[in-house]
């Protein structure tokens, strides 16, 4: 099996409808996205020396997964800043390990960018915690249904994973 993590650019629009229905299903047509604006979300999150990026994980050129690296995420946060966003796994490839494998991809794609410390927001407990993630508080959103999620900090200066 060849896995690899790349960083898109414009022209791996092959991805892009992929993105798109993941997006969309987990949380765009709540937010009230149509695939015409997730298509221009992810087409204008493609920096490749700043941020916003996109970061694929292919499996045999097929994508199974991404991630993207912010300067924002949530309204109610706008202290703090960058944010490791929209980590996904494509159902079928969930508990295969591919996880860490974003986990190590993202290390190194804010070493590169010389990010120190980046946050994240879920409300899954003791996942990220395993790959060097610190829990800092519950916080609300304010967003119906997801009020309290969990705030969460890496900082890469350290040497854990």
């Amino acid at each position: 099996m060849d896995v690899e993590i790349i960083q898109l650019t414009k022209s791996d629009i092959q991805y892009f409808p992929t993105i798109c229905k993941w997006f969309y299903h987990w949380w765009g047509k709540e937010e009230g996205f149509t695939m015409e604006k997730l298509n221009a979300y992810v087409s204008n999150s493609l920096c490749q020396e700043r941020l916003p990026q996109t970061h694929a994980l292919l499996l045999n050129g097929e994508i199974i997964g991404v991630y993207q690296l912010s300067l924002n995420d949530i309204d109610v946060r706008p202290d703090i800043y960058p944010w490791l966003i929209n980590v996904y796994i494509d159902y079928p490839h969930r508990g295969k390990g591919y996880f860490e494998k974003l986990m190590l991809s993202v290390k190194e794609n804010c070493r590169k960018l010389g990010i120190k410390q980046i946050y994240l927001y879920t409300t899954h407990n003791g996942m990220y915690e395993r790959f060097g993630w610190q829990f800092e508080e519950e916080f609300n959103t304010f967003i119906e249904g997801k009020e309290i999620q969990r705030l969460y900090s890496r900082n890469f200066s350290e040497t854990i994973l």
